[in-house]
């Protein structure tokens, strides 16, 4: 004869709490690394206006990452946008706060700013 096991609340409401969990996790848009290569590829070309276009489209469908946040900041910096380079060089180290590549690119935006306030 099988033995049935009964949950008590707490132990259904915990069962159904880490269902929810896994299934919010699984629904989260990860980071279209395609398109960011080909973004990346044409930024490395000197096109970044047409990496920028790629970049904002990911960054739009909420794929938030350092190396997205900083590759567009690189291509803000390539056209002289020295205010949106430094807004996306901020995003970047928000994600990856101990990148001494991204602090490097903010320090360097930085300077120029106060040298060249617009």
């Amino acid at each position: 004869m099988k033995k049935v096991v009964l949950l008590t609340g707490s132990a259904l409401a915990l069962g159904l709490t880490f269902l929810v969990v896994i299934l919010l996790s699984s629904m989260r848009p990860t980071l279209d690394k395609e398109a960011l290569a080909v973004a990346d590829r044409l930024l490395a070309a000197g096109n970044p206006q047409e990496a920028l276009a790629i970049y904002q489209q990911l960054s739009d469908q909420g794929q938030p990452s350092s190396a997205l946040y900083f590759n567009m900041g690189n291509a803000h910096y390539q056209q002289g946008d020295l205010p949106a380079a430094y807004a996306a060089y901020l995003q970047s180290l928000d994600l990856a706060p101990r990148d001494a590549d991204i602090r490097h690119n903010l320090a360097l935006v930085e300077q120029q700013l106060s040298v060249n306030p617009s």
